[in-house]
């Protein structure tokens, strides 16, 4: 927190007596800049990101304003996908030490090591790490500032400080702000305080006020002055391209049912050593199950609820399984017909699909799943999860079904107990709020603006993995295709990616031409993925009327 055991005077003394500085312990430096009488200034954020961040971002996007992020390495480590936000929303991140050390404290190397591990940090959640180093506390001396410029690194300070941490009233930090602006001057706030509400409702007033003034707002340069960022050169136009012909392969049967034994015979020619049956006519406990039937070296099978369909029946001896898995409320009129077929039958069934998921995610880890990286999809609808099933089976991760409407309590739990250190969040906010997964250890969102963008995204992230630029494609509008298909994906490392019945969905298109893909598999029959969508697939155009 800034000021807290060092003030920013002492610390300009401090630095200046040695010979060296920063451009906010010394006289404030800013660019030029026209339209704007009273010269820019900056807003900068420490201590993030966090529960708070995600309206700041909100409230600074609103108004337009453009800001400067000093993150702590541990909390990007724990919520990259706020600073990809912060960065995409044209907003610079620099450096606040990875676990807030006071640098006074520490040897030259270990100052080193703290900077470099955030640096590394903010470069693994994909964005670029600006050269600009914030001391936690402001607590600095010669040694720290040497130490920090041998990185190549500038330390920056700030000229404004309202002390927002100690949960001054809105009303209190606007005023310290605005009655201290003056060109180039920088201000230090904090987007991962306790009291960071108290900055939020402060950050209007100081916005409107000071434009009312003449200040623009800018952000930090690489060098430390207040500049204002140039507006976005747009890309010249592209050549039209479009995605290549498909060999095209179509996996189905008469109904779902069928098709899932069509998907099993196409994968697992011999005999396995177990299977994981699940209802047809829902979805969640069978995309939970696709890590266990990956685990356990056997397809997933979809059965009706009230007794075992026959055309199963018949694969399953010529699977000749010694176990099966049961998730969920299937009649026991189906367990009885596996156990005249000599099959052991062990049941996974909590009171909710939820608590069926945690039960699956364990049995699977119990069969030699890694429960370092847990996948976690909303409970409420199938695209996200169904999308995810594939990767997380395929790298043997569970996944987790949750509640849109809980907090983070029963996910932290669970997690805690499984030991894991990344959680993949498939899906926007909306899908699963923030508070949904607040502090779960390595927190990463996975999402598109839609339920086939989200697709496309999962898909790219599994050929970063080494997947096959071979996609399956499946109905975004209807589960059980896809989920039985689940299993060929994982086995042979494919993505799966979603389209709607009517005609190829534009995200799948451009990911076929993007990745150069010229192979895919479809699941399932015209309802899945209608006569116009398969042509499109086979010729390759791009003009949905050409077909």
């Amino acid at each position: 927190m800034a000021g807290q055991s060092v003030g920013a005077a002492l610390v300009a003394f401090v630095l200046l007596a040695a010979g060296g500085g920063t451009a906010a312990a010394q006289t404030p430096r800013a660019a030029a800049a026209p339209g704007c009488p009273s010269g820019p200034v900056a807003l900068t954020f420490d201590d993030g990101p966090g529960v708070h961040t995600p309206a700041v971002l909100d409230l600074l996007a609103a108004r337009g304003v453009p800001a400067t992020f000093f993150p702590t390495g541990g909390l990007v480590d724990r919520h990259p996908g706020l600073v990809r936000r912060a960065a995409a929303e044209g907003h610079v991140v620099g450096n606040h030490t990875y676990g807030h050390e006071n640098l006074t404290h520490l040897a030259d190397a270990l100052i080193h090591a703290t900077v470099i591990r955030t640096t590394q940090a903010i470069q693994r959640a994909g964005v670029r790490a600006a050269p600009l180093v914030r001391p936690p506390y402001g607590a600095t001396n010669a040694r720290v500032h040497h130490a920090i410029r041998a990185l190549g690194s500038v330390q920056l300070l700030w000229t404004v400080d309202p002390q927002d941490w100690r949960g001054h009233s809105p009303d209190t930090i606007a005023a310290h702000v605005l009655g201290r602006l003056a060109p180039g001057a920088v201000v230090v706030l904090h987007d991962g305080s306790p009291r960071t509400p108290n900055t939020i409702g402060a950050l209007p007033r100081i916005i409107d006020e000071g434009r009312a003034r003449g200040f623009c707002f800018g952000v930090l340069d690489d060098a430390g002055a207040v500049v204002m960022p140039a507006p976005p050169t747009p890309p010249p136009p592209a050549p039209k391209q479009v995605a290549p012909p498909q060999l095209v392969e179509v996996l189905s049967g008469g109904d779902r049912y069928a098709t899932g034994v069509a998907v099993s015979r196409a994968t697992w020619p011999g005999l396995v050593p177990a299977v994981v049956l699940a209802e047809g006519e829902a979805w969640a406990d069978a995309v939970s199950g696709s890590v266990l039937a990956a685990a356990v070296g056997g397809p997933l099978l979809l059965t009706r609820g009230d007794r075992l369909d026959p055309g199963v029946a018949e694969e399953l001896r010529r699977l000749a399984p010694e176990i099966a898995y049961l998730l969920g409320p299937l009649d026991p009129a189906v367990e009885d017909a596996l156990w005249a077929q000599n099959i052991e039958v062990r049941r996974l069934r909590g009171p909710d699909r939820y608590t069926t998921s945690e039960m699956i995610a364990d049995a699977a880890v119990g069969h030699g799943a890694d429960p370092s990286t847990v996948v976690v999809a909303t409970g409420d609808r199938f695209p996200d999860a169904l999308a995810a099933a594939p990767l997380a089976a395929g790298q043997r991760h569970p996944i987790l079904l949750a509640r849109p409407s809980e907090d983070h309590t029963r996910l932290t739990r669970i997690v805690q107990r499984l030991g894991t250190a990344r959680t993949w969040v498939v899906g926007g906010s909306a899908a699963l709020p923030e508070v949904a997964v607040l502090g779960l250890p390595g927190m990463e969102r996975i999402a598109g603006p839609t339920r086939t963008a989200t697709a496309a995204v999962l898909a790219t992230r599994a050929v970063q993995l080494g997947y096959a630029s071979k996609p399956l494609v499946a109905s975004g509008w209807s589960a059980p295709d896809g989920l039985t298909g689940s299993g060929l994906a994982a086995r042979q490392r494919r993505p799966i990616l979603l389209t709607g019945p009517a005609e190829l969905s534009p995200d799948v298109h451009a990911w076929l031409r993007d990745h150069r893909s010229t192979a895919v598999t479809v699941l399932g029959g015209p309802a899945a993925v209608g006569p116009r969508g398969l042509c499109q697939l086979r010729t390759g155009l791009d003009r949905p009327d050409a077909c």
